[in-house]
C-alpha cells in the first residue's frame, strides 16, 4: 500500500475509536466480535469469516489493529482483560519465536501496553528478554521499536531486576542507534533509562558521558546551521536532552574518581556553551557546573575561569 493509502486507514481507525463508532445494526456491538476473530486467527491462525488460514501479514495486520485501538479497549475492564489474555496465550509465546515484520510489531504493541499488569514471572522474563534480544540482534527497524519498548516495560521491577546483569550492553546499544538514526522517541527512551538506572550506570558512565557530549555538539551544531524553526526547536531540545541525562548520572553516590574523569571531558562542553550567551542550554549547564563544583575539593584553574562567566551573567541581566 501506498503512505497515503496507509495514512487513511490510520485515520479512519482513530476516528471509529474515537466516535466509539462499535456498533452494527440493531446494536450488536463490532469489539467483541474483533476480540473473537483476533484470537482466533492470532492463536489458532484461522480465519473464522473466510475459513481460511491467517499468514503472517494478516497476523501483523490484527495486532496493528489491536494496536490502534489501545485507547478504547483499556477503557473497559472487560476488554483490558481479553487483551492481557491474549497477550498471555499468544503475544508472549510468539514472541519467542518469530522474526521480521511480526518480531517489529509485537515490539510495537508490548509498548503500547506495557501498562497491563503482568504478574507471571516467566511472562516477564519472556517480554524483558525478548526486547533486550531484539535491541542488540536484530534489524534496525525492529531494534528502534524495542528500544523504544524497553524503557516502558521496565516500569515493571521485575524487569528491572531482570535486566541489570545486561545494562552495559543495553546502554551501548542505544549509543549505537541514536548514532545511526535520528528518533526522538528512543533518545527520550534512552534518557528514561539513565533515569531508572542511574545508581547502577558508574562502571561505564565515562563512555556514556563522552557520547552523550558528542551528541550534544552535533545536536546542538545541526540546530545553529537549520534553517527551518521546527526543525531547530526540535534539534534544540535534543541536544538539551543529551545534557538532561548527563545530569542524571549525577547523585550522591558517584565515585570522586569517576566525577574527575567526568569533569575532564565536561569542562569544554561548558565553555562552548557558556560561550554563546543565546544558547537554550546555559540553565542546564548551570546545574552541571554546580554538580561538578560539589565533587571538587580544589578548584582548579579552568574551573575559576567560569566565574566570570557568572558574574557576567548577572549583571547582564541586571535591572540596572
Amino acid at each position: 500500500l501506498s503512505n497515503s493509502a496507509i495514512l487513511a486507514a490510520q485515520s479512519l481507525l482513530g476516528l471509529l475509536a474515537d466516535k466509539k463508532f462499535f456498533e452494527v445494526n440493531g446494536g450488536e456491538l463490532i469489539l467483541p466480535r474483533l476480540f473473537e476473530f483476533s484470537t482466533n486467527a492470532l492463536v489458532h491462525s484461522q480465519d473464522i469469516r473466510l475459513n481460511v488460514t491467517v499468514g503472517l501479514r494478516m497476523k501483523e495486520v490484527i495486532l496493528y489493529v489491536l494496536g490502534i485501538l489501545c485507547g478504547l479497549i483499556l477503557r473497559s475492564q472487560e476488554y483490558t482483560a481479553k487483551m492481557k489474555a491474549l497477550f498471555e496465550e499468544y503475544i508472549i509465546p510468539e514472541f519467542k519465536n518469530v522474526q521480521g515484520p511480526l518480531k517489529y510489531r509485537l515490539c510495537w504493541l508490548i509498548g503500547i501496553y506495557s501498562c497491563l499488569n503482568f504478574e507471571n514471572h516467566d511472562d516477564i522474563l519472556t517480554i524483558t528478554d525478548g526486547l533486550y534480544n531484539s535491541l542488540c540482534e536484530e534489524a534496525l527497524p525492529v531494534r528502534v521499536k524495542a528500544g523504544i519498548s524497553l524503557d516502558a516495560i521496565f516500569e515493571n521491577e521485575q524487569a528491572q531486576i531482570f535486566i541489570k546483569p545486561y545494562l552495559d550492553k543495553i546502554l551501548l546499544s542505544y549509543i549505537g542507534l541514536i548514532d545511526t538514526i535520528d528518533n526522538e522517541k528512543l533518545t527520550m527512551a534512552c534518557e528514561g533509562i539513565i533515569t531508572k538506572f542511574a545508581d547502577y550506570i558508574y562502571p561505564f558512565a565515562v563512555d556514556l558521558v563522552k557520547y552523550l557530549t558528542e551528541s550534544f555538539y552535533k545536536a546542538d551544531q545541526e540546530a545553529i546551521q537549520s534553517g527551518d524553526a521546527t526543525e531547530i526547536h526540535e534539534k534544540e531540545a535534543i541536544a538539551g536532552g543529551f545534557l538532561s541525562s548527563i545530569l542524571r548520572i549525577f547523585n550522591d553516590n558517584i565515585p570522586k574518581e569517576t566525577a574527575k574523569e567526568l569533569e575532564k571531558i565536561l569542562l569544554p562542553t561548558l565553555l562552548y556553551i557558556f560561550k554563546n550567551e543565546n544558547s537554550n542550554n546555559i540553565d542546564l549547564g548551570l546545574r552541571l557546573l554546580n554538580l561538578l563544583l560539589s565533587y571538587t575539593e580544589e578548584i582548579i584553574e579552568d574551573l575559576w575561569g567560569f566565574f566570570f562567566f557568572i558574574n557576567y551573567l548577572i549583571l547582564g541581566y541586571s535591572d540596572e
